[in-house]
């Protein structure tokens, strides 16, 4: 690759419409001789030694790697460039493949990064949507906002002020990552008045996302009978004794529940890239040429967000007796899968280009010039379409956005 041009000012008739403020135009390699391939490997390695951040770790009993990482964050890449003449010397053809693939590593990896540090960066922080879970109780039109509850092993209310979750360990730091590359450079002379071109490439991209466990986040309230099986009756009792709820009453909450037994969240994210431009260049007289092109180019993007817990599906869970979040550690695996959902986000974008221009030498000159002044007119047609769809877990709502877009230009530069 290399740097052909750069260009401060506007560049529109040459490089289309939106050169305004100015070009840097790199140039990909398409007069390649042989074969060439490269490889190559490179990973990460980290001292955990971080006294401070682990004495803010140790303050809060959360754990932390300790000692050399080894390497991690490993990538790998592979790069092969083929080129040559065909057709007597009248026609070259480059093509190239290029491989990359990227290894994960969490948060968890790094001391530094092993706690959430509270704004203030004194102390490791944390959430309150906990693997204990914490809850804001009352009666539903009361409820208690100043206290916040969570379980002890007997499964009883206690304070829960200090109780929270240190998701930092669970996120990556590096996400995996695997792009493949494949493309082609061709042209071939007819004469000195046409030469037809083409370039083609595609790149395919695939990143898995790990976040920190789903969680209730106190997001709604839940009215729930007093007599509801998913508490003992020490819990009933409590209830009495703290908000003066009864038998036949209902009780309100707000859970802050960590979805622990259900994993993390990740987000399968995809992209494919495809372009093509094909067209023919030439000498029109001595003085003057023509280069007239037509462009194509579709990128799709895909986004898989799973394990998310799904809002109706905790209080359906709630109702039916089936999310044992009132007992300590009640929470098990098949409960949790039940109430996350998958939300899949697809975009594609197409674009079609088509421009030509004539650039010469308009045979006139300036007293203080030493060349003669050239100039270059140019047209070009752009437009597009996006088309966005949107599903939600529950497979209900499906929405489509396309839009089209469409613009021709004629600019002129005479310098």
């Amino acid at each position: 690759m290399c740097i052909r041009d750069r260009i401060t000012g506007g560049a529109s008739a040459t490089y289309g419409a939106d050169a305004v403020a100015g070009v840097v135009n790199f140039v990909m390699k398409d007069d390649f001789e042989g074969i060439e391939i490269s490889a190559g490997i490179s990973g990460y390695q980290h001292n955990n030694s971080n006294d401070y951040i682990q004495g803010l770790m140790d303050a809060k009993n959360f754990e932390y790697p300790d000692g050399s990482s080894g390497i991690d964050g490993v990538a790998y890449n592979v790069d092969v460039t083929m080129g040559g003449e065909f057709a007597d010397g009248n026609g070259h053809a480059t093509v190239y493949a290029t491989w990359r693939k990227v290894k994960e590593f969490l948060q968890a990896d790094r001391d530094y990064s092993s706690c959430a540090l509270s704004a203030a960066g004194t102390s490791c922080g944390g959430s309150g949507n906990a693997e204990i879970p914490n809850f804001y109780l009352g009666a539903p039109d009361d409820m208690d906002f100043a206290r916040r509850w969570t379980l002890d092993p007997s499964s009883n209310f206690v304070d829960g002020a200090s109780n929270v979750y240190n998701y930092a360990p669970v996120n990556h730091f590096m996400r995996p990552d695997e792009r493949w590359t494949f493309g082609a450079f061709i042209d071939y002379e007819i004469n000195e008045h046409a030469r037809p071109y083409m370039e083609v490439s595609f790149m395919r991209d695939r990143t898995d996302a790990q976040i920190a466990e789903s969680g209730t986040f106190f997001a709604e309230q839940y009215d729930l009978p007093y007599e509801s099986g998913l508490l003992n009756d020490a819990q009933r009792q409590f209830l009495t004794d703290t908000y003066g709820i009864g038998p036949g009453e209902q009780f309100g909450v707000y859970i802050g529940k960590r979805n622990v037994e259900g994993g993390p969240r990740a987000n399968l994210i995809s992209h494919n890239a495809f372009r093509i431009v094909t067209g023919v260049e030439g000498s029109i007289t001595d003085n003057w040429s023509y280069d007239a092109s037509f462009q194509y180019g579709s990128t799709t993007f895909v986004s898989n967000y799973v394990n998310d817990f799904f809002a109706p599906n905790i209080r359906e869970a709630l109702e039916n007796v089936e999310y044992d979040v009132f007992q300590y550690q009640g929470v098990t695996p098949e409960q949790a899968g039940g109430l996350t959902g998958v939300a899949v986000l697809e975009g594609i974008t197409k674009e079609y280009i088509a421009n030509a221009y004539v650039t010469g030498d308009l045979g006139l000159t300036v007293p203080s010039a030493e060349d003669s002044v050239q100039a270059v007119i140019g047209i070009e047609s752009v437009s597009y379409t996006h088309l966005r769809a949107h599903e939600t877990p529950e497979h209900l709502v499906c929405r489509l956005l396309l839009e089209k877009k469409k613009k021709t230009t004629l600019t002129a530069r005479i310098k």
